[in-house]
């Protein structure tokens, strides 16, 4: 089954303050979805205001983790790209007018582990998060959730199987490495060593600073949430595997991404980044700079930091630390803006 690159989430529903939770996800089977498993996903809104559906959210134009998928009970993985974005801005949202219902067609099997056999169960989810800035005053919709839909899968072939089921081997290399590919000009070689030599250097100044407790810092408590020693401990983990990535690993950049991202990556195939358009310019240092987006990334791979994309923007990842510090450590935008530290704190 293919993997496709996928947006990353940022946001959740915006609506009217009359039409909190006015948002109704009904999903379907489509007949003869055995083979390559696709859905049907009506959105209706039931309130009396329009409401404004970030078009990331939406499956179709681009895919994005946007189901729970299980299988006898259990999670199974998501196999797409996770793309770090800018903040959205109003051409990134979708009206949907009061009482109006869309439809929209997915293929599951496509981003999901569904090649073993057993009965399967498909939900579609929208997470709540800070609305993005600059939006119009409105409240957003309560997270919604779709009904769930089931089907068993006799799963594919033992061989095949055999072959999926496999760990995929991490690189290994001797001493730090650093490859190209996607006709890499000199110019954007340059610029990305550059860009690596800061991230290591913010890296460094973020392992660091966790190195010693400060169950009073400012900075950590901005970007990861009030303090506890396990929480504290995992940030900790997570940046000296980061480190341990830029100083030691085979890093491969590619450069033939003609999107509007900044970067993306498959969490599941180390040490690979993908630098979209965004990427080149952005500052080397500083808020959402091109050091920060390979931090950013780097905490992506299951092998390092194992991170998701639960919201965009230093607005996003301060709300996130605020409401849920759990969640905090587990999105890149916190870990790099904690690494990128603008404005500074202690």
């Amino acid at each position: 089954m293919k993997a496709t690159p996928i947006a990353l989430l940022l946001a959740g529903v915006l609506a009217s303050p009359l039409c909190a939770a006015a948002l109704d996800a009904r999903l379907s089977l489509v007949e003869g979805s055995t083979d390559d498993v696709r859905v049907n996903l009506t959105l209706t809104n039931t309130g009396d205001k329009p409401i404004r559906l970030l078009k990331w959210q939406l499956p179709g134009s681009e895919d994005a983790p946007l189901f729970v998928v299980e299988r006898d009970g259990q999670r199974v993985d998501y196999e797409g790209a996770l793309i770090k974005r800018a903040a959205p801005t109003d051409k990134d949202f979708q009206l949907l007018k009061a009482g109006q219902s869309l439809t929209l067609q997915a293929e599951i099997s496509g981003l999901y582990d569904m090649s073993a056999q057993g009965q399967y169960s498909i939900r579609y989810q929208l997470p709540t998060l800070e609305k993005a800035a600059g939006a119009p005053k409105a409240k957003q919709a309560q997270a919604s959730e779709s009904n769930a839909v089931s089907l068993w899968l006799e799963g594919v072939s033992d061989e095949r199987l055999q072959a999926k089921a496999a760990p995929l081997a991490e690189p290994q290399a001797v001493t730090a490495s650093v490859s190209f590919t996607g006709r890499c000009t000199n110019t954007q070689k340059s610029d990305i060593l550059t860009a690596l030599d800061a991230a290591s250097s913010i890296t460094n100044n973020s392992s660091s600073y966790l190195a010693v407790d400060k169950p009073t810092g400012q900075r950590y408590r901005s970007w990861f949430g009030a303090y506890s020693t396990a929480r504290w401990d995992q940030a900790e983990t997570q940046f000296s595997k980061i480190k341990d990535a830029i100083d030691n690993k085979p890093l491969t950049f590619d450069c033939g991404c003609q999107q509007s991202y900044f970067a993306y990556v498959y969490p599941d195939q180390p040490y690979k980044v993908y630098l979209c358009k965004s990427f080149w310019s952005a500052p080397v240092n500083g808020t959402d700079s091109r050091a920060g987006t390979i931090v950013h990334e780097l905490s992506h791979f299951n092998v390092v930091a194992g991170t998701d994309d639960l919201g965009y923007g230093q607005s996003n990842a301060r709300n996130l630390a605020n409401t849920d510090p759990v969640k905090a450590l587990n999105n890149a935008d916190n870990h790099e803006y904690f690494a990128e530290n603008t404005p500074s704190e202690n």
